[in-house]
């Protein structure tokens, strides 16, 4: 059974990114790897957001400005 996007792991449908502090300058950092960040992961962690749920809401989000 394939797995539908926002239940693949953002790790696996994105490709690794050099980190933001290499690249400043270069315009904001990627979702992935603002999502990867420590500070965000915790406050995720804290309010109780799944990576999945973020990224389905975001995907939902996407499809309505389009």
């Amino acid at each position: 059974m394939a797995k539908t996007p926002s239940a693949v792991p953002l790790s696996e449908r994105h490709p690794p990114v050099p980190s933001f502090f290499s690249s400043q300058g270069a315009g904001e950092p990627p979702l992935a790897e603002l999502i990867a960040d420590d500070s965000v992961r915790r406050l995720m962690a804290r309010d109780g957001v799944r990576e999945d749920q973020l990224l389905r809401l975001l995907d939902q989000v996407r499809t309505r400005l389009l």
